[in-house]
């Protein structure tokens, strides 16, 4: 097993932010420079290897060797390593529920329809306070399998199994449309037809309220329940 060091400039910190999950990763900080320590056997992972690296080194003792080099180049400074999921706090993004609020959001001219039927619950949409003070509470086991988005409304969603048992509007999920709980298509075979037009990249959950209306929210906007909110400081 190799050590791999990675020496990137210091306005490079947001790019390690998507590094913060991946084993043994270490962050040390010097004047001019961020350093990144882990170990592979030939490589580094991807996600390292496409970093804004300054250069990157094989490490042998103290000394640094470029790939494919069999004389070292450089000597590794002193420095204080911590694992980088200690040094950089995720922050947890503002998903485009409201900023595309007016454009994204859909009537149909046909209603959903209280529905008999039982369904199993894959949503949650609380307000963020709430989400808060539950997540405050909850072990990282319990929120291993959530997912959540926050809206600058103030507003949690969660998708995930099982959800948390938490105050606020439950859905259940057919496809990427999530319906309210208790509420179904007026024809549920239109969901397909619906996912197609409204969603065509499959790259959106469909948010549906009571009365038809509907927001696109992306996938891309959520992040494992259990990452904190973020701060961008970088702790020396």
């Amino acid at each position: 097993m190799n050590t791999w060091i990675v020496k990137l400039r210091p306005e490079d910190l947001d790019c390690l932010g998507p590094l913060r999950t991946l084993p043994e990763i270490w962050l040390a900080s010097s004047a001019e420079a961020l350093w990144l320590k882990c170990h592979a056997e030939k490589k580094p992972a991807f996600a390292i290897r496409k970093l804004p690296a300054v250069r990157s080194w094989r490490l042998l003792g103290e000394l640094l060797f470029e790939e494919g080099r069999e004389t070292p180049s450089a000597r590794l400074p002193q420095l204080d390593w911590k694992p980088i999921a200690s040094q950089i706090k995720i922050q947890m993004p503002t998903a485009a529920m409201p900023a595309h609020l007016d454009r994204e959001q859909q009537k149909f001219d046909f209603a959903l329809l209280r529905s008999q039927k039982e369904q199993p619950l894959a949503a949650v949409l609380c307000d963020l306070n709430t989400w808060e003070k539950h997540r405050a509470e909850s072990s990282t086991a319990r929120l291993a399998r959530l997912q959540v988005a926050i809206s600058s409304r103030s507003e949690a969603l969660l998708i995930g199994t099982p959800l948390p048992s938490i105050e606020g509007m439950t859905y259940w999920q057919q496809g990427n449309l999530l319906f309210p709980a208790g509420f179904e298509l007026e024809i549920p075979a239109m969901g397909e037809l619906i996912a197609r037009k409204f969603d065509p990249l499959s790259d959106h959950f469909l948010l549906f309220a009571e009365d038809g209306h509907f927001e696109k929210v992306n996938k891309r906007d959520f992040i494992p329940a259990q990452l904190l909110p973020i701060s961008r400081e970088f702790k020396h």
